[in-house]
């Protein structure tokens, strides 16, 4: 059953809300190499033009989205902090707060948001919806229902704080009232015109449920999101979780071994090591475990926090360094309670 693994794919979102979205220059979608390009030249050409800092850092932070190498997220954080130094800043702040929640720093992610939330245009009685978004995220990641829940009244209209309280309500197991509101979130994105956050948050709706168990009700909802636009590697991993929950894991591993091929993420490949583990083919266990040791290594060799948990969740799975996945899990906690 799904809701008995004690890790998923959700590791995708990193923190749920904290969404770094789809940049866009001169009017066209742009790579994240494009976009640091662009923007390292900015700021070489102009190196008091504080808003191209934060520009680059919110690229830097893509590119480790994208490309799921650590290596980024130092220069995301160091052009965030040239853009303050230079100017103290609205955008610094939320892009200081967003490269935090993703690299599970979340205590740092919501010293950046209470920060934000002092500089929005509405101030702390009223802050921006966005930043409360990354609030309530990093309130949940340490195990603070209560606090996250006293962040949403007020946020009813906009996507951001839908998305918050669809977030929360996952929390607290209210799993029928969660997938609605990320329903709700997907039809305000559609009345915006973010296709790119109607289809996530289509795709949480269908997360709640297969994480309950329930891949009947997840069906309809993630085949919503895959008719919206080309399947995102997020919607694709739901995909595989359906086929996992309904006993079609040569389908799932199919699904996995090209988002691997893809993408190089490091917690797809954890994923695809347990299902094939479960399917007794021992050679491709072997290699799916090599992909994502390395991976999830290299992220601690870097000093990052955010893969602790899916690396105790590999050793746990293949039953090995059952010592270090204890220290592992036991650090972990010290960054997020889950």
């Amino acid at each position: 059953m799904v809701s008995a693994r004690p890790t998923r794919l959700a590791l995708l979102v990193i923190a749920g809300l904290a969404i770094a979205g789809l940049y866009v220059a001169f009017g066209t979608r742009s790579t994240p190499v494009d976009l640091v390009d662009y923007w390292q030249d900015r700021v070489r050409a102009e190196p008091r033009l504080y808003p191209a800092y934060t520009q680059l850092s919110l690229a830097y932070l893509e590119r480790a989205r994208t490309t799921h190498q650590p290596r980024w997220l130092k220069p995301a954080r160091e052009a965030a902090e040239q853009s303050l130094a230079l100017q103290d800043n609205f955008e610094a702040l939320v892009a200081l707060a967003r490269i935090e929640s993703y690299a599970h720093r979340f205590r740092r992610a919501l010293r950046w948001g209470q920060r934000a939330a002092a500089a929005s245009s509405g101030g702390v009685r009223a802050p921006d919806p966005e930043v409360i978004a990354l609030l309530v995220a990093a309130e949940l990641a340490l195990g603070r229902t209560d606090a996250a829940a006293n962040l949403l009244p007020g946020y009813t209209a906009s996507f951001h704080g839908v998305a918050a309280r669809a977030q929360w309500l996952t929390a607290v197991e209210e799993v029928d009232a969660a997938a609605a509101a990320f329903v709700e979130a997907a039809d305000l994105a559609r009345a915006a015109g973010r296709s790119d956050l109607e289809i996530w948050a289509r795709a949480r709706a269908a997360g709640v449920y297969i994480d309950s168990g329930r891949a009947a009700d997840a069906e309809p909802l993630l085949a919503t999101a895959e008719a919206l636009d080309e399947p995102t590697p997020f919607v694709r991993a739901h995909r595989a979780e359906i086929y996992e929950a309904t006993d079609q894991p040569a389908e799932a591993l199919d699904i996995y071994e090209a988002l691997i091929d893809e993408t190089g993420d490091p917690a797809i490949a954890v994923r695809a090591h347990a299902v094939a583990l479960l399917t007794g083919d021992d050679e491709a266990a072997a290699r799916y475990f090599t992909l994502a040791e390395a991976g999830l290594r290299a992220a601690i060799d870097a000093g990052e926090v955010f893969t602790l948990e899916p690396l105790a969740r590999l050793y746990l799975d293949a039953g090995v360094n059952l010592d270090r996945a204890e220290d592992l899990a036991r650090e972990n906690l010290h960054w997020k309670r889950d």
